[in-house]
């Protein structure tokens, strides 16, 4: 009896924990159809999860990102605010074409930080550590899979 609720309890915490991690994708990033790298990336797909972005992070594994997944394509412009990390910021259209890449997006920690715009109209966005488009070579080219 013992055991089975301890077997209860780890299963409670497990499902309890998952919760806090939020989804994952795996994004897929090819040039000439081979594949140049593949990421985690974790979603953003509500209104709250979209404003908080990666606010607050101190640190990005090489693999890892996050996928902004928004509910109709428009211009969308993106800024840094208490965002502790460079980032590379990956515009995306309807047919997960790239739009605009943003390279080693700063820091900012004041009221006027500058905004970093999708040159089109954007329905994804990749947000990786600062760095990793020019480590993969990722350019308009790249094909983006998710």
């Amino acid at each position: 009896m013992k055991w089975l609720f301890v077997f209860v309890v780890i299963i409670v915490l497990l499902l309890v924990f998952s919760l806090f991690l939020g989804e994952e994708k795996t994004v897929g990033f090819y040039n000439n159809e081979e594949k140049m790298v593949e990421i985690k990336a974790r979603l953003a797909e509500t209104e709250k999860d979209i404003r908080k972005g990666l606010m607050g992070e101190k640190s990005l594994g090489e693999k890892e990102g996050m996928l902004f997944i928004y509910k109709e394509s428009k211009e969308r412009g993106f800024w840094m605010k208490n965002t502790f990390i460079y980032l590379d910021i990956i515009f995306l259209d309807e047919n997960k074409h790239i739009l605009n890449i943003v390279k080693n997006a700063e820091p900012c920690y004041s009221d006027s930080c500058p905004d970093y715009l999708s040159l089109g109209k954007c329905l994804y966005v990749i947000e990786a550590r600062g760095g990793f488009v020019d480590q993969y070579d990722i350019t308009r080219k790249t094909k983006i899979t998710f």
